[in-house]
């Protein structure tokens, strides 16, 4: 939830600053979605503000106490009745928000800024960069994980540190234990924490045998060639360390992708959709929800991905659900989707 994208990041401001970038801050084509499913309707609880904040991510306690945080330091709390803004002391993008109890909630963004809610305000910690932080997720109140382009941290409960930093530019990241920790990345990069350092696993390649002879020796060389390379990885959930999701895809192709991991192997799923996908969310491995480009809304039932009817054409960056008749979706415009109720 973007989701680590990143992710945030790329959505907003890259059309300006970043090469190669695909996510656009405003959408104009409607997405096509046909009837939902389940006799529960998404619904707009929030209109698009009229300075056009958007919400780059959603995460909630229980279905009572919900924030949502965004553009210039905007984070918005749900109490179960209504929305209501909560000064953040801070102008800054906000990419991400995670908790573990509705008096521990994280939220990360631009400039190194991190904010920590202790069930009464909103205060800053030091990071120790300035570096744009696009995810956090965590276990526990001590064992925190925050990732951006360049940055790695790590929070123990008293400070932040500084882990292995890597290249790769993270966008989301979600674990189902402190040493089981994925992390869903652009050019079709996936990472893998296991409790002691973060690699690139092991996803379905390509294999290319180039044979050389000469006078005097065959030399043959294997080339492994991620399938992934022209997509973008921006979401990652999973119900388990054997059921994890990422949800991405190529904008300027149209191409929606959704890959799933079994605990062994990476593997492509079946999607009928054309447009980028930037956050997923479920309930179980049979209950999986992912937004993106356009108000595309796509459920899973554990045998296929179908579309849902989400009433709007803004992009949706971010979903979350207290249960799978009571989810939150967010995205450009400061809109907030409402779904089974």
């Amino acid at each position: 939830m973007k989701k680590s994208f990143i992710f945030f990041v790329t959505l907003i401001i890259c059309a300006s600053i970043i090469t190669g970038c695909t996510a656009p801050i405003t959408s104009t084509s409607p997405a096509t979605v046909p009837a939902s499913t389940a006799g529960l309707d998404w619904k707009t609880e929030v209109e698009p503000s009229p300075q056009g904040n958007a919400l780059s991510d959603i995460w909630g306690s229980s279905s009572s106490d919900v924030f949502a945080v965004g553009v210039s330091g905007t984070i918005q709390h749900y109490n179960g009745e209504k929305w209501s803004d909560m000064p953040s002391g801070t102008t800054d993008n906000l990419s991400s928000v995670w908790g573990s109890s509705s008096s521990d909630v994280f939220t990360v963004g631009e400039g190194g800024t991190i904010l920590h809610y202790d069930g009464k305000s909103w205060s800053a910690m030091a990071s120790g960069t300035t570096n744009w932080l696009y995810s956090v997720w965590g276990t526990s109140s001590s064992d925190v994980f925050v990732k951006g382009p360049q940055s790695n941290l790590h929070y123990d409960g008293s400070t932040w540190s500084s882990i292995l930093s890597l290249s790769e530019w993270t966008n989301s990241i979600w674990g189902s234990s402190s040493t089981d920790v994925f992390a869903a990345c652009l050019g079709g990069t996936i990472l893998h924490y296991n409790g002691d350092k973060w690699s690139n696993m092991l996803i379905p390649a390509i294999t290319t045998i180039n044979s050389k002879t000469t006078s005097t020796k065959t030399t043959t060389t294997t080339t492994f060639t991620n399938p992934y390379q022209y997509d973008d990885f921006y979401g990652v959930w999973g119900s388990s360390s054997s059921d994890v999701f990422i949800v991405g895809g190529d904008h300027f192709n149209g191409e929606t992708i959704i890959i799933h991991y079994n605990g062994k192997a990476w593997s492509t799923m079946n999607v009928n959709a054309t447009n980028e996908l930037y956050g997923v969310w479920g309930t179980s491995s049979s209950d999986v929800f992912a937004v993106g480009f356009t108000g595309t809304i796509l459920h899973y039932d554990g045998k296929k991905w179908s579309a849902m009817t989400s009433n709007t054409t803004y992009d949706l960056l971010s979903i979350w659900g207290a249960s799978s008749s009571d989810i939150f979706a967010v995205g450009n415009g400061g809109i907030i989707l409402h779904y089974g109720h």
